[in-house]
């Protein structure tokens, strides 16, 4: 049997055949850039949470420390010291709770959003909090750690939470990868409209 088609509906069936050929090429296209951008997600992802493990040692440590002093000193300690190291810890356990908050927010790390909570804040005390954090810590390594602010206030806009997490990381840092006998100085100071806060290893 000889089946004979006319030209306009071979032409039909060539069209058809391409259209569906384009629009699965655009489906695989459009596949392709979501796995790649879920990839990178999954990376991003993947990354902040090494860093916010990484930072929820810091915390830990300062906490476990300041505890050790009251315990073994108690009795060589003022009142007043007693009360400032309470307060440390309150501090460091506020560090880690928020940490953990935003750990437990996969959704928002998973859309690559991470929302800033910007108020204006005394940036001394802040980083005074932090410095007398690691001062035992530095002490133990044979480490001379000083504060040097301006005596001046310096308010700024920041989100005092991640302000202080970015301080934590480069203090200690500076306190781990620092040979014994040496310095570390953490200076604080106004430049024109801006504050600059800078710590310096040796």
């Amino acid at each position: 049997m000889i089946v004979i088609h006319r030209t306009d509906e071979l032409g039909s069936l060539v069209k058809a055949f391409n259209s569906m050929a384009k629009q699965l090429q655009e489906s695989f296209a459009i596949l392709d850039a979501r796995n790649t951008e879920l990839t990178r997600l999954n990376q991003e992802k993947n990354e902040f949470l090494g860093i916010a493990a990484h930072d929820l040692k810091n915390p830990l440590s300062a906490i476990l420390g300041l505890a050790d002093l009251i315990i073994t000193d108690f009795d060589g300690l003022s009142q007043e010291e007693v009360v400032d190291y309470a307060k440390g810890i309150a501090v460091s356990a506020e560090q880690m709770f928020d940490l953990i908050v935003n750990l437990l927010d996969v959704n928002k790390i998973e859309s690559g959003q991470f929302n800033l909570v910007l108020k204006p804040t005394e940036l001394r005390p802040l980083v005074q909090v932090v410095v007398n954090n690691y001062q035992e810590r530095a002490q133990a390594k044979n480490l001379a750690l000083h504060f040097q602010p301006q005596e001046i206030p310096l308010t700024v806009l920041v989100d005092p939470n991640i302000t202080r997490q970015v301080l934590d990381n480069l203090i200690s840092n500076a306190i781990k990868y620092s040979p014994p006998g040496k310095h570390v100085y953490v200076r604080l100071l106004q430049t024109g409209p801006a504050v600059r806060c800078e710590i310096q290893d040796e």
